[in-house]
């Protein structure tokens, strides 16, 4: 994914790393072969390592937004959100599930913007770019 330099990019990544430890979240490190991805039953974040500093902080924003989309919906639906991800990727997903994926994600990226106003990190270009192409990768069909 390409990224940019962000001026503030230490500062920004400080406000959200105390953002994480504040809710009670780990933020780990990966390799690049996997995805970064929210763990909710670790509370955990796995952000893939050597990502463009734009990328990284709009990933690590669009993550921590899984935590707080966990934090409103019942156990319920937190069960369907999650057959919907097993389903789409062991390529057994119907429609339902690409929905629910779908607004589970777009919800992700709009709780994402929500932290970054909290934590006084202005949204940019780079922040839409990188939603565009995380959202895409669960369109492709």
């Amino acid at each position: 994914m390409v990224g940019r330099k962000l001026k503030r990019y230490q500062d920004y990544k400080s406000r959200l790393k105390f953002y994480a430890r504040a809710v009670n979240i780990k933020i780990t490190y990966i390799t690049a072969e996997d995805e970064s991805a929210y763990l909710p039953t670790q509370r955990k974040i796995c952000l893939e390592r050597d990502l463009p500093e734009s990328v990284e902080i709009a990933v690590l924003l669009h993550e921590l937004g899984h935590s707080l989309d966990d934090a409103l919906v019942n156990k319920t639906t937190m069960n369907e959100i999650n057959a919907a991800y097993h389903a789409v990727y062991s390529d057994k997903a119907n429609k339902i599930h690409k929905y629910t994926v779908i607004e589970t994600e777009k919800r992700a990226w709009q709780f994402g913007k929500v932290i970054a106003r909290i934590c006084r990190i202005p949204i940019g270009n780079w922040y839409y770019k990188a939603k565009r192409s995380c959202l895409r990768a669960y369109t492709k069909d």
